[in-house]
């Protein structure tokens, strides 16, 4: 179908309906603050049922799954801009051996998760990309915007089901790090092996339901230019989505020089922000 701009406000609105409807159930209902889910995941919980592949009462348009691929190069450009520089010598102290420890785990799922799939899945299904490997790490180490992109660039290399199983993917890794993540949490703090916490019903009230009392509110806005000239949050959203567009560019030019290889674009707008 042809994405008219008003297709895409009535996208935007019932994601925003959905988000704030997350929100006021994580506030109200325990048996959700005690999973522990992110008002997203609510939403997008109730976006699945409601939507077009649920019972088709909210008109999502059919590109609905291509704003997460948008979205994590929005997030990824925004990301050397918003962090702090700090010395290498002084961090790699402090995170050097959680630093290697992660990376260990994530090459492993990378590649363990790939050769299972070439040596085993491939050999019993013939006809199974053999880029199937990669979807358990693309969903489980990197979440749904990951994934996006990285089923972006299969589909992109002629794979179309790669998306829709890269997706489903990380809601599976985002659901059982949520709940079992909390089972073991909930399991021992009640035997009081836990740091931070002598019981799980002991989180200050703001963790638990998301809303933040008044006299705990702080400020999350600094003002870094005049909104006699432009409004300040209009202006950082500008220089983010330069970056992405940045970002994009750099991965269709790429696809152009090299129609074999697909290097995705939050990738590449990470780069862009860092320049």
């Amino acid at each position: 179908m042809n994405l008219s701009a008003w297709d895409l406000f009535v996208d935007l609105g019932f994601i925003s309906l959905l988000l704030v409807a997350g929100t006021i159930i994580r506030a109200k209902a325990r048996w959700v603050q005690n999973l522990f889910l992110p008002a997203s995941i609510i939403a997008g919980i109730l976006g699945l049922a409601l939507g077009p592949n649920g019972i088709g009462l909210i008109p999502f348009t059919d590109q609905i799954g291509t704003y997460p691929g948008i979205l994590i190069a929005v997030i990824f450009g925004a990301i050397p801009i918003a962090t702090q520089s700090v010395k290498f010598k002084e961090i790699a102290g402090r995170v050097g051996s959680m630093w290697s420890y992660s990376q260990m785990i994530m090459l492993a799922m990378w590649g363990v998760g790939l050769l299972f799939s070439l040596l085993l899945l491939n050999n019993v299904w013939g006809d199974l990309n053999l880029g199937f490997g990669l979807l358990l790490a693309a969903g489980f180490i990197g979440g749904h915007g990951t994934a996006a992109a990285v089923g972006d660039a299969f589909a992109k290399q002629g794979w179309e089901e790669g998306l829709s199983l890269a997706m489903t993917s990380a809601t599976i890794g985002v659901i059982c790090s949520i709940v079992v993540g909390l089972a073991f949490i909930k399991y021992y703090s009640k035997k009081g092996e836990t740091n931070y916490l002598a019981r799980f019903e002991d989180l200050p009230r703001e963790l638990r339901t998301g809303l933040i009392p008044p006299e705990k509110r702080t400020s999350t806005k600094m003002d870094t230019v005049s909104s006699i000239a432009v409004d300040p949050l209009v202006l950082h959203v500008a220089l983010v989505t330069i970056i992405a567009l940045g970002g994009y560019y750099l991965s269709e030019l790429g696809q152009t020089l090299l129609p074999s290889v697909t290097i995705p674009a939050f990738s590449l707008a990470f780069l862009v922000g860092l320049a």
